[in-house]
C-alpha cells in the first residue's frame, strides 16, 4: 500500500478516537458573561444640581439611573431605591423611597454568543426644595441606596467512577480525576463560589468543598430582611446544591444539613462541605449547579451645596 495512503488512514483513525474521547467529557465555561456587579446606581447629570438656594427658591429633582449589570433577573417589586443624607422636613418632605416600574432583566448571551445588556431604567424623585434660611452656605451629601434580591448561578463538575477508591480491578478511568481542584464558573453577581475541590472518601462516596465569597463592593444580607445590617441578618446567603447524582447529598449549613440552607459569611467568606453517595456503577463526569440567593445593597453619593440668596 502507498505510504501516503497509510498515513492518511492512520491520521483519520486517530482523529476518530480523539473525537470519541472528547464527546464523553462534560464541558463548562462560556455559559456566563461573568463579573462581580449586580444592580448599580448612578445620578443622572444635574440631578441633584451642584448648588441650590435657601428659602424655597430652588425646587429640584433627584433622578437615579438603575442598571442590572449582573446575570440575575429581578422583579420590580424586589427592588427599592431610597434617598437619604438630608433632612426631608427641611427639603419640603419629598417622597424618598420608590421601586422601578419595570422588571430588571440581567445581562445574557444570545445564541450567537453576543452580550445583551441588562435592563436600564430611571427613577425620578421630584419635590425637593430647601425651605430654611441660612447664613453663607452649607455643603451636604445626597445618598441613594438600592436594596434588592439577587442570586448567582454556579457551574462545576464532579468525577464519578465505578469504585472511587479503586478497589475493583479496571475501575479506574482516564476520563476524569476524582481528587483534585475543579474549575468553577459563576454568573455575574457580587457573591460567588471559588476553590471547588473534590476527593473520594469511600468506594461509593465523594466529598466536595467550596468557598462562598463576597466579591462586590456593597453589602450582603438575608433574604426578606430589607437589607438589614443587624448582626442576625447581615452577611447571610441561601445556598442550594444540585448534583444530579442518585444517592444522598448532605451539605453543612448554619440551619442544618441537606441540599440547601443558609450560611453566614465571616470576613466575606465561608467554606461549605458536602458529601455525596452514589448508587450507579459507571464512569462519568457530572455537571452540578450551585445557586446562591441573598439581598444586596449598593450606594452612590452626590454633593449638594445650599447657599443663601439675598
Amino acid at each position: 500500500m502507498n505510504k501516503n495512503i497509510i498515513l492518511v488512514v492512520l491520521a483519520s483513525f486517530l482523529l476518530l478516537i480523539g473525537g470519541q474521547e472528547c464527546a464523553e467529557e462534560v464541558e463548562i465555561g462560556g455559559a456566563f458573561v461573568g463579573g462581580s456587579q449586580g444592580i448599580m446606581l448612578s445620578f443622572t447629570e444635574g440631578t441633584p444640581p451642584g448648588e441650590v438656594f435657601d428659602r424655597g427658591r430652588s425646587p429640584f429633582s433627584v433622578n437615579v439611573m438603575v442598571e442590572n449589570k449582573g446575570e440575575w433577573d429581578v422583579d420590580s417589586s424586589d427592588v427599592t431605591v431610597t434617598i437619604s443624607g438630608i433632612n426631608p422636613a427641611v427639603f419640603s418632605n419629598p417622597d424618598l423611597s420608590k421601586s422601578p416600574t419595570v422588571d430588571l432583566l440581567g445581562v445574557e448571551k444570545d445564541v450567537q454568543g453576543n452580550i445583551v445588556p441588562g435592563t436600564i431604567t430611571y427613577i425620578d424623585f421630584p419635590g425637593f426644595n430647601y425651605q430654611d434660611e441660612i447664613a453663607g452656605s452649607v455643603d451636604l451629601t445626597i445618598k441613594a441606596d438600592v436594596c434588592y434580591d439577587y442570586g448567582t448561578n454556579v457551574n462545576s463538575k464532579l468525577c464519578v467512577l465505578k469504585d472511587l477508591l479503586g478497589r475493583v480491578p479496571g475501575s479506574q478511568s482516564s476520563l476524569c480525576t476524582v481528587t483534585e481542584d475543579k474549575s468553577v464558573e459563576n454568573s455575574g453577581a457580587p457573591v460567588q463560589v471559588a476553590e471547588f475541590k473534590e476527593k473520594a472518601v469511600e468506594s461509593d462516596k465523594i466529598m466536595f468543598t467550596f468557598v462562598v465569597q463576597h466579591v462586590g463592593t456593597g453589602y450582603v444580607s438575608e433574604l426578606g430582611s430589607n437589607c438589614a445590617s443587624t448582626l442576625d441578618k447581615k452577611d447571610k446567603v441561601r445556598v442550594s446544591v444540585d448534583t444530579g447524582i442518585s444517592g444522598q447529598l448532605s451539605c453543612s449549613f448554619d440551619d442544618g444539613t441537606g441540599s440547601s440552607g443558609t450560611v453566614t459569611l465571616y470576613g466575606g467568606r465561608r467554606l461549605i462541605t458536602c458529601t455525596q453517595t452514589k448508587a450507579d456503577v459507571a464512569d462519568y463526569e457530572q455537571l452540578i449547579n450551585i445557586e446562591l440567593e441573598y439581598e444586596y445593597m449598593n450606594s452612590v453619593y452626590a454633593p449638594l451645596k445650599v447657599s443663601h440668596l439675598s
